[in-house]
């Protein structure tokens, strides 16, 4: 398996692993934006040409933010997600950036336990972030 930028022909692979990923996925337009935007910071996990996750990444002028992370349901636990996090925060050392902050579902315990085992660490809870008017936990860790 290899880490690498997204390519075009990347993008409905990356749609279709967002909804099986997400109760409330990102709608296409949404993907399609980052793909078109931050296409440098956006990677997949590519195993001999089958998309496996993808991980979609920002910066502002002082640090990174994942938006979003999320591997095919029957390769999750298998250090993927590890992986594709590692390869953005080369990324976002890159560019001087000194920390990286996201955003998880209150109720994704999966997620936290994953991105705390990263370094992450709990800094506030937002309350109504999703749509659905779920709380989100805001969360950071020093590159």
């Amino acid at each position: 398996m290899i880490i690498r930028p997204i390519e075009p022909d990347d993008v409905s692979h990356i749609i279709d692993i967002e909804n099986e990923s997400f109760s409330n996925p990102y709608p296409t337009s949404v993907i399609t934006f980052l793909y078109e935007k931050y296409r440098d910071s956006f990677l997949v996990a590519d195993q001999g040409g089958t998309i496996l996750g993808y991980i979609a990444g920002i910066t502002s002028w002082r640090e990174g933010h994942i938006v979003s992370l999320a591997v095919l349901p029957t390769w999750r636990g298998k250090g993927i997600a590890s992986q594709l996090v590692e390869e953005l925060y080369n990324i976002f050392r890159e560019r001087g950036k000194k920390r990286v902050k996201l955003e998880v579902r209150v109720s994704n315990t999966p997620a936290i336990e994953l991105y705390e085992k990263l370094g992450f660490e709990k800094q506030k809870i937002v309350k109504n972030y999703y749509e659905n008017g779920e709380d989100a936990v805001m969360m950071k860790k020093r590159l």
